[in-house]
Order: structure tokens, then C-alpha cells, then sequence
């Protein structure tokens, strides 16, 4: 038989994720999907656990130039378009962006080419 270690760590980083989940109201198809994101990709993952203790982002870890707080202003200016068409109900808190910024980096590292484009596509990070 394998024997299996857990960090406890890890444990207590999941179960703020599921309740932060919960608190975004993310479908739980979203969640399982990141939750092995940051499993496959350890420099995502110690941002993700950064963010959890500091309630900040560290931007240690970029990829192809991009950090998350480039993300976060991304899907923030996203987000903005929404609210002023009043069909965003979450305008007082951040952890949703978060979340969606989370997932947009990991989708970038497994895309780069898609959500590049993206990224420079429009306004891109000239918007502010």
C-alpha cells in the first residue's frame, strides 16, 4: 500500500478555497478544475497561498510578462463593463476577480497563444 503525506498546509489552503468557492458562488466544476490547477502548477499555487494569508497578490510569478495583478486589471475592466450594465451584484468584494484571475493564469500557461491575444486584443492594459 502507498503511503500518502499530506501537508497540512495544503489541507487548510483547500478548505479556505471551498469556502471561498462557496462564498463566490463558483460552480464546483470551476473549483475542481482550479484546485488541480494550482496541483500541476506550484508557482501558481504559492501565489494562490500568499494571497490567502495576505489577502494581497505578491506578483513573484509572472508568465510571458504577465503577473496576476495584470490578470486582476484584465478581468477587473471585464467586470467594470457588467456593473455598468447593472447585471453584476458583486461590486463589494474582490475574491470572484480573484478567483477568476487564478484561473485565467492557469488557462494562459496552458494557452498562451489564445489568451495572449486576449491580453493584447481591444483596450488591453492601455485601458486606465
Amino acid at each position: 500500500m502507498a503511503k500518502i503525506l499530506l501537508d497540512v498546509r495544503m489541507l487548510r489552503a483547500y478548505d479556505s478555497f471551498k469556502a471561498l468557492c462557496a462564498l463566490c458562488l463558483k460552480p464546483a466544476d470551476f473549483c475542481d478544475k482550479l484546485w488541480n490547477e494550482f496541483l500541476q502548477k506550484p508557482a501558481l499555487y504559492e501565489e494562490y497561498e500568499y494571497y490567502i494569508k495576505n489577502k494581497d497578490l505578491r506578483d513573484t510569478f509572472t508568465f510571458e510578462g504577465y503577473s496576476l495583478t495584470d490578470i486582476y486589471v484584465y478581468i477587473l475592466t471585464k467586470y467594470k463593463l457588467m456593473m455598468d450594465k447593472g447585471k453584476n451584484g458583486l461590486e463589494e468584494s474582490k475574491e470572484p476577480i480573484i478567483l477568476d484571475s487564478f484561473m485565467f493564469m492557469a488557462e494562459f500557461m496552458n494557452e498562451p497563444d489564445k489568451y495572449r491575444k486576449k491580453l493584447e486584443e481591444g483596450k488591453g492594459m492601455d485601458f486606465f
